[in-house]
């Protein structure tokens, strides 16, 4: 682990507003500012960044303001000592109230509320001394949360609780970690030197063989959801013989709650058997009496459609099939088609067609309790509009939206529409030209 001069991209939040007539800004938004100058002025060689939080909307109005400050990771512990009593000390001239949170270096935040600040004064200068800094951030809070927790990932949590081990003393007392895990995604709230080694390995060895949802890594053991399967006792097995004798695994169903755990295990087979379908990426009951499909194209909605609701076990759990809308205007864009018991299969069909249409960006389809459909265009509402004809079938409430601003139609689908059959609710399209253009549409 190597010494490091910044530690983390911290953002300024204020959510104020500039409301007076003569400009004037909010007496917590001026005491923020004011907090920022101050210290990056009087420390310049050792403050990166104030990192600011205010409140307030009007200009003669109390509000609140709180501030840290992000330190270069060689700020040497009798100037890191000076600085954090200069910010628990220092006030605004402003009309409002303070929270000097505190300050972050080498990846650790100190501050005088944590009861934890001791252990952690000793850390830091210990990091300090040998040049290090953790690979993964425990940072300060604000009074929008007045709790932190150490975020990274595993692999990172990991090589700082070895750096801390090395630290660290049985004299020295215990120091708690408090984590938010991502890759994968978990907890951890743990005696930072005592936790296992083979946690880390347990988690590896069960992401290899199957789809892992969350863990939980606490005094008590090891808790590991994954994703559906009738693999369970299989999983357990294998995480048991690599923990060891040291470590308590239990390995669940879907998630953490034995209640929920109980009922997504109804669905095991069913998730199993979509899963085997080729070109589904991924398959998972992420509540119970929910399936939810991921398919790598529209060659395999309808085999996944097949095997999810032709199955025994499937009783009145509700299918959710997505698919990428590989939109370049929004990453996140997705194809959804939503089935349940009783509705018409003339919907998958339709959300077929639309998810193959040139002019959809992407679809949202639903088969029941009434099948409605909400259809997003590449195109202006009026040069797309009616090329969704075909793909429509008579009967199905959609609303239509185009790539302008705000433009949108609703309608039930019919071979023939009046001007009257669509409504708009933020603009007014020429709805006759709508009209007559769908008309005209084969």
């Amino acid at each position: 682990m190597r010494f490091r001069l910044t530690t983390i991209a911290a953002t300024t939040a204020a959510t104020v507003l500039l409301t007076s007539a003569c400009g004037s800004i909010s007496p917590a938004q001026s005491a923020a500012e004011e907090f920022e100058s101050h210290f990056t002025s009087t420390y310049p060689d050792e403050v990166l960044e104030a990192v600011t939080t205010a409140s307030g909307k009007w200009p003669w109005a109390r509000g609140d303001m709180s501030g840290s400050l992000v330190l270069a990771d060689d700020t040497s512990p009798e100037q890191l000592a000076t600085i954090l009593d200069d910010v628990t000390a220092w006030a605004p001239e402003e009309n409002s109230s303070y929270d000097g949170v505190g300050v972050l270096a080498n990846g650790l935040c100190l501050s005088s509320s944590d009861p934890q600040l001791e252990h952690k004064h000793l850390l830091r200068d210990r990091l300090y001394a040998e040049g290090l800094a953790l690979q993964g951030t425990w940072p300060c809070p604000t009074w929008l949360s007045g709790t932190t927790q150490y975020t990274g990932t595993l692999a990172e949590l990991m090589q700082d609780t070895e750096t801390v081990r090395s630290l660290w003393t049985e004299a020295d007392g215990e120091l708690r970690v408090v984590a938010a895990v991502n890759t994968p995604h978990g907890a951890v709230d743990h005696v930072w030197t005592q936790i296992p080694q083979t946690a880390h390995e347990v988690l590896t060895a069960v992401r290899q063989e199957h789809p892992l949802r969350t863990f939980e890594l606490t005094d008590a053991g090891l808790r590991v959801a994954v994703t559906a399967t009738t693999r369970i006792d299989e999983l357990q097995e294998l995480a048991d013989g690599v923990a060891g004798a040291d470590l308590i695994v239990e390995v669940m169903q879907g998630s953490l709650d034995a209640d929920k755990a109980a009922q997504i295990e109804e669905l095991a087979a069913v998730v199993d058997q979509v899963r085997a379908v080729p070109g589904v990426t991924a398959a998972e009951v992420p509540l119970p009496g929910q399936l939810v499909i991921g398919v790598e194209d529209s060659a395999a909605i309808r085999a996944a459609h097949e095997a999810a609701t032709t199955h025994p076990d499937l009783g009145a759990a509700r299918v959710e099939i997505t698919l990428d809308a590989q939109d370049p205007e929004d990453e996140w864009a997705r194809h959804r088609y939503f089935w349940a018991q009783g509705g018409t299969e003339e919907a998958l069909d339709a959300f077929l067609a639309l998810t193959a249409h040139d002019t959809v960006s992407f679809v949202s389809l639903s088969n029941t309790p009434a099948p409605s459909a909400s259809v997003n265009l590449t195109v202006p509402l009026a040069d797309g509009f009616a090329h969704l004809k075909p793909a429509l079938p008579d009967g199905l409430p959609v609303e239509v939206s185009g790539s302008d601003a705000l433009a949108s139609v609703e309608f039930t689908a019919a071979r023939t529409l009046a001007p009257d059959d669509l409504t708009s609710r933020f603009t007014t399209p020429d709805l006759d030209q709508l009209a007559s253009d769908w008309n005209a549409a084969p």
